[in-house]
């Protein structure tokens, strides 16, 4: 099963049309306001969800708040964070070069300010993103 970014409120308002009334937004995106079909599946108990984003549709670098969505609503932050990196990986096929740190797999690294797995909302805080052993770092980061 995968989700798709902008398949909740915050993303949807805060994307390119988030200046419209709420109810054109959901008629236009045929978004609902009841829990994702994602979450109703992995409280029956199946865990091995990917997620997946629509890059140019919705704001760039909004995807963590559909990560803090699925927590608020059950998901543990290991298993979102899953969802976002190997099991996304192994949805597309891709597993044995993307989606995990390992020896020989391509990664782009980001080091937030604290541990993710106690506060997931921390995957919005970064410190710098490590691409192909090159570091950024944003000009608000500490």
């Amino acid at each position: 099963m995968v989700a798709v970014v902008g398949a909740t409120r915050e993303t949807l308002h805060s994307g390119l049309w988030g200046w419209l009334p709420e109810p054109v937004l959901l008629g236009l995106l045929n978004i609902r306001l009841k829990p994702f079909a994602m979450m109703q599946t992995y409280r029956r108990g199946i865990k091995n969800l990917a997620y997946a984003s629509d890059a140019g549709v919705y704001r760039w670098g909004d995807n963590a708040k559909d990560l803090f969505e699925f927590s608020k609503r059950g998901m543990t932050p290991t298993d979102a964070i899953k969802a976002a990196t190997v099991n996304a990986a192994r949805m597309l096929g891709l597993e044995r070069e993307i989606g995990s740190i390992a020896v020989e797999k391509a990664a782009d690294i980001i080091a937030t300010t604290g541990g993710p797995l106690e506060d997931i909302t921390r995957l919005g805080q970064i410190r710098f993103v490590m691409r192909a052993g090159i570091v950024y770092r944003s000009e608000t980061s500490n």
